[in-house]
């Protein structure tokens, strides 16, 4: 069975012949639904970081998947920021045991990295060559000094 919803299902096995059918014990089950994955709101320029599991009962692999690789790309579960913007995150659980595949999905939000401005202001060691300098630029330009 695939592509369940959440709730409870129940099922029951049965078997016909000539003698007529037979009914076997009903059975009720719940689909897992992977625990939480939340958004994540982050800076461009931020470090990589580590995209951690959803919650699981399966023990089946999990891998990952950008919905939009201009704002981030994934290696493992590792999260490379590559531009500003949003992307839908997807988490894949492989099949495992009596679990099948789980997805669940979250939004990457990549804001604009506030601009910083250096300048660097010149010493008084400096100063000391600026009239010669000044009047250089100025004698090339209008008149000797």
């Amino acid at each position: 069975m695939s592509s369940l919803t959440t709730g409870a299902y129940y099922v029951r096995a049965y078997a016909t012949n000539a003698m007529g059918t037979a009914y076997g014990s009903e059975v009720s089950f719940s689909p897992f639904v992977l625990g939480p994955f939340n958004g994540i709101s982050k800076t461009y320029g931020d470090a990589d970081f580590v995209i951690i599991n959803p919650t699981s009962p399966s023990y089946g692999a999990f891998s990952y998947t950008s919905g939009n690789t201009d704002v981030a790309t994934i290696s493992g579960n590792t999260v490379h920021i590559v531009g500003v913007g949003t992307s839908t995150i997807t988490a894949n659980q492989a099949a495992a045991g009596a679990f099948g595949p789980a997805s669940a999905s979250a939004t990457l939000t990549v804001g604009k990295a506030n601009q910083v401005l250096t300048l660097n202001l010149p010493t008084t060691a400096h100063l000391i060559h600026l009239p010669a300098l000044l009047c250089q630029f100025l004698q090339t330009l209008l008149w000797n000094c």
